[in-house]
């Protein structure tokens, strides 16, 4: 989840106009915005893991003019950048106050629901027993 919370607290504090190069030792974070990205929108990020974190970083992605890559370097390989970043997020770790992330999102983007084309009974059954406060005579009443 640090690596996803740093990409977002990057896109949001570059001015949208300039390209950025995102330098990750992060397979999943790469994979997730790259190719995975796509489905879980279409699935209306049912059963996403830190699905807030994506959502809001597939915006500020969006909303730049400006390309964004990313590249990917193996951990602890001596480059400086990326061994700053493990120093900075074992400082973060271990932060009694963890900082404050913004995670909004504008309404025109954020679309609700599941495409029909990508329902399954499974993913309806998940979807609908990940609410919470359902009740359900409110739903069907008797």
């Amino acid at each position: 989840m640090g690596e996803i919370a740093a990409v977002l607290a990057a896109v949001q504090s570059i001015n949208p106009l300039t390209p950025i190069i995102i330098v990750t030792d992060s397979k999943y974070v790469i994979n997730s915005l790259t190719t995975r990205l796509k489905d879980w929108e279409d699935s209306g990020w049912i059963g996403v893991k830190n699905s807030e974190f994506f959502r809001a970083t597939a915006y500020h992605l969006r909303k730049r003019s400006a390309p964004t890559t990313f590249q990917w370097v193996k951990e602890h390989s001596g480059i400086e950048g990326n061994e700053k970043a493990y120093h900075l997020a074992h400082d973060g770790a271990i932060k009694e106050q963890p900082d404050t992330i913004d995670l909004n999102v504008s309404p025109n983007f954020d679309l609700q629901g599941a495409k029909l084309k990508s329902i399954t009974q499974s993913l309806a059954y998940q979807g609908l027993s990940s609410t919470t406060n359902t009740d359900y005579h409110q739903i069907c009443p008797s």
